[in-house]
């Protein structure tokens, strides 16, 4: 299994994002793949911590004051479906799931199968994430 490479100062949302605006329950940055807390906070999407933390639901584009690595309590945008530039050397077609290493979108399925989205070009993802449990 492979990560995909993302340059987090240019990752944007694309014409068509559907995004909106989140708490960080933890320190983000922008590319990360998040999932939603119980708190309602955004944390870093994970595919071997446990079933909910792998649930991503989309990935951050922006933290307030347009800082590199956001906090716990900072406002952020994420992108919850839509395209996603910022990313480099994807193969287009490729599907994207939720890494075991904490934000990151990998190539192949993790120790939880989540689906995240598709890569539309070399350097956009699509974010699709799929909101039920892979069958068992």
């Amino acid at each position: 299994m492979s990560d995909f490479t993302v340059t987090a100062q240019n990752v944007r949302p694309l014409d068509g994002s559907v995004t909106r605006s989140f708490t960080l329950g933890a320190a983000l940055a922008p590319g990360d793949a998040f999932f939603i807390a119980s708190d309602g906070d955004i944390e870093k999407a994970d595919g071997n911590v446990d079933a909910a933390s792998a649930r991503a639901r989309g990935i951050v584009v922006a933290i307030q004051g347009g800082k590199a690595l956001g906090a716990a309590g900072d406002k952020a945008t994420g992108v919850v479906f839509g395209p996603v530039a910022g990313f480099s050397g994807l193969t287009p077609g490729a599907q994207g799931y939720v890494s075991d290493n904490a934000g990151k979108i990998a190539d192949a399925v993790a120790t939880f199968d989540r689906f995240l989205g598709y890569c539309e070009s070399a350097t956009v993802f699509f974010v699709m994430p799929v909101l039920s449990d892979a069958a068992s």
